[in-house]
């Protein structure tokens, strides 16, 4: 799905932005740059498979990595039990090619790894 307008819109235009202590309905991060204001103004006003759109779309990324408007960051803490009774192939300790995170996207990458052992 190239079109992401809406989003980007939404999370990054100067317009929604307001002074802090003030909650913002949209630009929570208060991010002012008027050349992305302008890229998304002009996706605004095409249509969402118009020839402009990944190219624009395009722009406005290397512009936020240029800006590092964002930097994103959380904590997730979690312990991950596995057992190898009814599976094997899962990341291990002696093997991990990736973290324990089948809730997330990852999982796409290593489930093709997973086989039944057989065993109920």
């Amino acid at each position: 799905m190239p079109d992401v307008y809406t989003n980007m819109d939404l999370n990054w235009h100067q317009r929604l932005v307001v002074a802090n202590g003030t909650p913002a309905a949209g630009n929570n991060s208060r991010f002012k740059n008027e050349k992305a204001s302008a890229i998304l103004d002009e996706l605004s006003k095409l249509p969402d498979k118009h020839a402009r759109v990944v190219p624009l779309t395009t722009d406005f990324f290397k512009l936020m990595v240029a800006e590092a408007a964002w930097l994103p960051m959380f904590g997730t803490s979690k312990f991950v039990p596995i057992t190898t009774q009814y599976w094997t192939g899962l990341p291990t300790a002696e093997n991990p090619y990736e973290g324990p995170w089948w809730w997330w996207t990852g999982m796409r990458y290593y489930l093709t790894k997973v086989k039944p052992t057989g065993n109920r």
